[in-house]
């Protein structure tokens, strides 16, 4: 976990996660009672209630694809999407 206060995109875009430091991300997290983890710093209070699921969403997908680390984006799918229909 980064813990970047304050954020700062740049490093986010394009860090790669593995496997392990997803799962070891989780477990931090998964010990924090919600007012805790909304203090997690480079975590969004808004944030808080759904990493968790989202963590899981990232775990089974990437399980399915078999992979053992991601990219991460600060871009959204839309960008994708618009790029794809440009090309």
């Amino acid at each position: 976990m980064q813990r970047l206060d304050p954020y700062d995109p740049e490093r986010v875009h394009g860090y790669t996660l593995t496997a392990a430091q997803r799962d070891a991300i989780f477990e931090q997290l998964r010990i924090l009672p919600l007012a805790a983890r909304s203090q997690v710093p480079g975590l969004g209070p808004d944030r808080a209630p759904v990493v968790l699921p989202g963590i899981v969403i990232l775990q089974a997908v990437m399980d399915l694809f078999g992979l053992d680390s991601i990219t991460v984006s600060e871009h959204d799918i839309l960008r994708g999407a618009a790029l794809a229909f440009a090309a």
